[in-house]
Parts: structure tokens; sequence; C-alpha cells
């Protein structure tokens, strides 16, 4: 294995926080961990880097945003934006010596290509998504590395455009999401009771993450328990969550805690007895899932995209379907009731994690398809 010079080309990176973003960094993590040389390529923006290596560079591109481009629907918007990214990073993809690029978008496939193989970079493509671009099948063939975070996202690509790509899933920080002793400062902080039950969700405040369905169980778990529901996230749906949460009666056992770094939500699991991730459309992954399991706390969530892969065969927690706030309810009720049942399911959940969920598995098996292992 050489001393690779590798690109994380990804407009997002450095001007917002999410699912994607958190995945380049982690995935920078590791790579400057293996002693390559990684430069984070991304927008003008206010995100900095989450850690600090010596062989870690991130360099940062204007361009034009989505909403400055005449509304022809949400794809063409993003391609545009991504447009104007790419032709301010051309000539660093094409003179900084690069021996991989690696993007996660397929609006960057045309730019990583081109700026990668004229100069002999191998190009490789970690897709968590559905968007197809016309063309897609076409550029996809000519990449050096096709992975996708899952089985399900792997299986409609290939139905798309009949080239399927390795599924090599995405990883999850062991050592910051481990079980731990109830942090009694955060408890305190929190107002949560020595004999209080603790349900958490984790995510983005968008429609499709289904979090009103979390808060229509807890009106029905409400009857005849005392418990706490923590809500960690932000996201235009914040308001109308918050409004319907009065609207239900459950805001004296509901708290919008906002978007939490890290750190503090592997404090937060630290007193949940239920993760709850009641979303409605075909997640890739899952990764707050992941996290959950990984602090060893049973998870209650949606047979929906990626992550019953996630779950595996019953390890680490409970499916129901999707948009059913009565089975949600009965779920997380039952979680809460049987104490041995959550304790054998936060068990199997970190194990499964650490088997299959981690960056260093995730990184040998993309070493290898870029035969680098």
């Amino acid at each position: 294995m050489g001393n690779l010079k590798i690109a994380l080309y990804n407009l997002t990176t450095t001007i917002k926080t999410g699912g994607v973003e958190t995945v380049y960094w982690a995935v920078a993590r590791e790579f400057c961990r293996l002693g390559f040389q990684v430069v984070v390529m991304g927008g003008d923006g206010e995100v900095e880097a989450p850690f600090e290596a010596e062989n870690l560079e991130v360099r940062c591109y204007p361009f034009k945003p989505r909403q400055d481009f005449l509304d022809l629907g949400t794809r063409y918007r993003k391609w545009r934006e991504r447009m104007s990214f790419a032709r301010q990073t051309r000539a660093d993809l094409e003179k900084l010596g690069f021996d991989v690029i690696l993007i996660g978008k397929p609006y960057d496939l045309g730019p990583a290509l081109r700026g990668g193989h004229g100069v002999g970079a191998r190009v490789a493509f970690m897709s968590g998504g559905l968007e197809f671009i016309p063309g897609y099948g076409r550029l996809v063939r000519r990449l050096d590395y096709f992975c996708a975070v899952s089985d399900y996202i792997a299986r409609k690509i290939e139905d798309h455009c009949g080239v399927r790509p390795e599924t090599n899933y995405n990883g999850v920080d062991v050592d910051r999401y481990q079980p731990r002793p109830p942090d009694e400062e955060m408890a305190a902080r929190l107002g949560v009771g020595r004999d209080e039950k603790v349900i958490v969700t984790a995510c983005r405040l968008i429609g499709w993450k289904g979090v009103a369905y979390g808060l229509e169980a807890a009106a029905r778990l409400k009857a005849g328990r005392t418990y706490k529901y923590f809500i960690a996230g932000e996201g235009p749906e914040s308001e109308s969550l918050r409004k319907l949460a009065r609207d239900l009666g459950v805001s004296d056992v509901v708290t919008f805690l906002g978007r939490l770094a890290p750190a503090e939500l592997a404090r937060l699991y630290s007193l949940a007895d239920v993760g709850v991730f009641p979303s409605v459309a075909d997640e890739a992954f899952g990764i707050s899932c992941a996290e959950a399991m990984a602090a060893e706390v049973p998870v209650v969530t949606t047979n929906v995209g990626g992550i019953p892969e996630v779950l595996g065969d019953g390890a680490g927690g409970l499916l129901v379907g999707p948009r059913d706030a009565a089975a949600l309810a009965e779920a997380v009720g039952r979680l809460l009731e049987d104490r041995d049942l959550a304790r054998n399911l936060a068990l199997k959940g970190r194990q499964r994690v650490i088997d299959n969920f981690t960056w260093p598995r995730w990184a040998d098996q993309f070493l290898r398809g870029i035969g680098e292992a």
C-alpha cells in the first residue's frame, strides 16, 4: 500500500452538517489514520474539520447556490450548483497529483472522471442514494471503484442501469458510541429523574424521517408510564413538530434539543432506554440506528430501505411498518417494560455494529476495490 493522495470531493462537506457530511469527515479521519495524504474539497462555507491531522488539508471553493438558478426542479438546481463548483475545482483536480478521487453524488461523476482520468487518478463513487442523472449508467461504467452503502441501494442501482455496485456499509465510531454509565450531569441538566425511562430520536427534522409518528406514539405511551422523550436534530419541520407535540398533549414529556455534536449525542445515549427511528422513506443505510446500537441502546425502527440490513436478523431492536404509530408505540412499550429483552437486543446490537459497520472495515474493502490491498 503506497502513500496515497486522496481527494474527498463533495461540495457540501464544508457548508452544512448532515449524514453525507458526517460520512465524509469519518472517511477523512480513517484515511489520515492510515497515513494517506487527504484533501477535502468542499464549497466556501463555515464548517471546519472536526479533527486535526498533519496529513489533512481542507480546500474550499466558491460556487453558485442552487436557489440562484431557475426553478426547473430540485435535481436541475442541484446539478447547476455542482457544475458551478466543478468549474472552480477543475484546475486542482488536474494539478494536485491525486491518486484517488472519491465522490458521493452522481452530479460529480462527469467532473471527477474528466479531471481524474485525464491525469491518471482512479475515480471512486460511494453511492448513498438513488438520484439518477442523464447518462448515469454510461458514467458509472467508467469508474475504477463503485460501491453502495447497502444492498438495498445496490439493487436499486442495478435495476436502473444494469450495473451493480459493491456493497460497502458505512462505519460507526464505536469508540465514541459505546456503552457507558448514565451521564449524571446531563441527566440533571435535562431533568431526568432516577427512575424515569428515556426515549431518544436523533435525525434531521424533515418529513420523511417520520418524527411525527414518533410523537403520535409518545401520545399513545403517555397513559400509565413515566418517561421523557428527547428529539435531537434540526431541520425545516422543527416548528411544525413542536406544534404537533402541543396538539397531541405531549409537550410535557417531549424535549426538542436541536442539533447535538456527536460527543453530546453519545452522552445522551448513556441515558436512553430506547432509540426510536421512525423513517417513512427509503433510508439508504440508517446511520443513526447504527450509532444507537453501538451505544448499546435497543432501537425501534421501520422496515424501509437499508434499515433492515443494519438490524440484521433481529439484532439490535424491533422493526415495525412505516407510518404506523400504534405499532411503534407497542414496540417501544415492550422494550420499556421487558428489561431482559431490551438488554439482550442492546448487547446483540453493539456486537453487530462491531462486526459489520466500522470505518477500518470500510477502508479495507475500499482499498481492495481500488487495487491497494
